[in-house]
């Protein structure tokens, strides 16, 4: 999420999606992106806009970007690589959006307000899958190699 003026305030950025048909449209940039250039996934938080420019809330998007299978997709670049202390061996760059087309949104800053926490958290315990109470005791389960479908659940 972090951008140019925004740092990572979610409130504070300016990327925007504006819905064009069943598609949209995404223009901005982002900074300090880890694994940029690199990475062949890449989650992008922008705020979108209906067909008018006015506002719905902030959305989450995918886009793919492989070029060495040769899916570049068009408004998708990579900017300036950040030179870092302490992460030589994982690239941080800009990623820049020039009506970059996109054709789903997803939950947004439900999920960016979520991610962000269980991020900031630093505790993997919280990233049990939505709706399973019994998660972790699967997860163990399976280490005493006790198949889960002999427990009944």
């Amino acid at each position: 999420i972090t951008e140019p003026d925004a740092g990572s305030a979610a409130g504070e950025m300016t990327t925007t999606a504006r819905r064009d048909g069943n598609r949209y449209v995404l223009n901005g940039r982002k900074h300090w992106i880890t694994g940029g250039g690199i990475s062949k996934l890449h989650l992008i938080f922008a705020r979108v806009e209906d067909e008018k420019g006015s506002p719905l809330g902030i959305g989450a998007f995918l886009a793919h970007r492989d070029p060495e299978k040769g899916i570049e997709p068009k408004g998708f670049s990579i900017g300036e690589r950040r030179r870092t202390m302490g992460l030589c061996g994982m690239p941080e760059t800009e990623l820049i959006f020039e009506n970059l087309v996109i054709e789903e949104v997803g939950e947004g800053i439900n999920n960016l307000c979520s991610e962000n926490a269980l991020h900031q958290s630093g505790r993997p315990d919280r990233l049990v899958p939505a709706g399973d109470p019994d998660y972790w005791s699967k997860i163990e389960a399976t280490r005493s190699g006790t198949p889960i479908a002999a427990r009944g659940s």
